[in-house]
């Protein structure tokens, strides 16, 4: 009578907790699948968030923007609070635009990039890896050795040679993150660090939490409690990896957002390329008349008692044109030469200046303009600098093109490259 095998012989014990590896690295495949479906979804959105400053009065602004909207005063009143984002496009192109229509419309506004965080709910491959782990293997019987002939034996050979060479394979090897349990796991991650260059401890560390944050956040919707379980889910997406992979993981994680980042810089550079070229265009011809409309002086002083800084300045006109208004661009710099203030002067005179005359203006400001700032009143030795942005003639009719416009712009655009840069430089281990 042939003989029965005994389910619960080493050889039987082996071959169930073998298959139970093999659920255990699918379900772990599926989660670190899952994770990169979450993180191919992520797509740069572009706010356009009005800065609370107005560029035309308060009733001008709110009509403007009532009409551009569509919408009651009372509702575009609304819309006007610093901060609050006006639409969201996937193109910052499109954003851009928007935002210069209602800078012009009379409400100041940025573009804003926001790159949204990764989704929290868990990923339908997600969830079959939970339910893939919650399978139990039944203990499976093998048939007598003496039933096995010498072809099995030949198999049977050549798969422990196979074993091991992976045994030496995995001695040999850097260490990895492996466990079957969160303490396995937590003495994997010590062993790794102890072993890697002292310089790269906080890098691996802060890449371990980068790339097993999804799955994190997955096993936190499960209805698991064991924490042996949670913890070979969470660190399904690195496991069994070196610290070098582990590394270069989150590389290729961080390269998208800086991908990203650098997008949003050369969108900046191609408009900032645009500005400078209408800039450069429009020079000659402003040349030829604003050309001869000089500042001959300048200055900035605040008188004692005043609530507020005036401007003192004088215009020479060497044009042939009758100027009944003159349009400037007012800086005034410290001592250092570090720019406090940079806002727009406008001088009107009901007589005109006539070709070949000067006039000397002296022109108060409001308490709330822009020139009456604490620093302008504690700091002396301070200089105003004026230039020449455009002119009417005696008729009304503008003598050139007022450039003002275009470096306000440009200024923008330029600011918010050098953000873009910041936020650039800060994706990094």
């Amino acid at each position: 009578m042939p003989n029965n095998p005994d389910k619960h012989s080493p050889t039987t014990s082996k071959l169930t907790a073998r298959l139970e590896q093999a659920r255990d690295a699918l379900s772990e495949r599926l989660l670190e699948s899952g994770q990169r479906k979450v993180q191919a979804s992520v797509e740069t959105v572009y706010n356009v968030v009005f800065t609370g400053k107005l560029t035309l009065s308060e009733a001008q602004a709110v009509a403007n923007m009532a009409g551009f909207f569509k919408t009651g005063a009372d509702s575009a009143k609304r819309l006007l609070q610093a901060g609050r984002i006006l639409k969201s496009y996937p193109n910052k192109a499109q954003a851009d635009k928007l935002a210069t229509l209602l800078t012009r419309a009379g409400a100041e506004c940025r573009v804003a990039m926001e790159i949204p965080e990764e989704a929290d709910a868990p990923t339908a491959i997600q969830k079959v890896a939970f339910a893939l782990q919650a399978i139990k293997i039944p203990v499976i019987a093998l048939p007598d050795y003496r039933q096995i002939g010498r072809k099995q034996w030949v198999a049977v050979g050549g798969g422990c040679l196979v074993i091991v060479a992976l045994i030496l394979w995995s001695v040999l090897r850097a260490p990895t993150l492996h466990g079957d349990s969160a303490a396995d796991y937590e003495k994997s991650i010590e062993r790794m660090l102890v072993h890697a260059d002292p310089g790269q401890t906080h890098a691996i560390e802060a890449a371990i939490a980068l790339l097993t944050e999804s799955s994190r956040k997955a096993q936190g919707e499960s209805s698991s409690t064991n924490p042996d379980t949670a913890a070979r889910l969470i660190y399904a997406p690195i496991a069994g990896k070196t610290a070098l992979e582990i590394l270069a993981l989150a590389e290729a994680r961080l390269e998208k957002q800086r991908a990203a980042f650098r997008q949003g810089i050369a969108d900046a550079d191609q408009k900032l390329a645009g500005i400078n070229q209408q800039l450069k265009d429009i020079a000659p011809g402003n040349l030829v008349i604003l050309g001869k409309i000089d500042v001959v002086s300048a200055a900035f002083g605040w008188p004692v008692g005043a609530p507020s800084p005036t401007l003192a300045f004088a215009i020479r006109n060497n044009s042939s044109e009758v100027l009944m208004r003159v349009y400037l661009q007012g800086y005034l710099y410290d001592g250092t030469g570090k720019l406090l203030v940079s806002n727009p002067v406008t001088y009107s005179i009901a007589t005109g200046i006539a070709p070949g005359s000067v006039v000397n203006a002296t022109l108060p400001t409001q308490k709330d303009s822009p020139w009456a700032i604490p620093v302008a009143y504690e700091t002396n030795g301070l200089t105003l600098k004026l230039r020449v942005a455009n002119a009417d003639n005696l008729q009304g009719k503008s003598l050139g093109i007022d450039y003002r416009p275009l470096e306000a712009d440009q200024q923008r655009y330029m600011d918010w490259k050098v953000k873009v840069q910041a936020q650039l430089d800060a994706v990094k281990l």
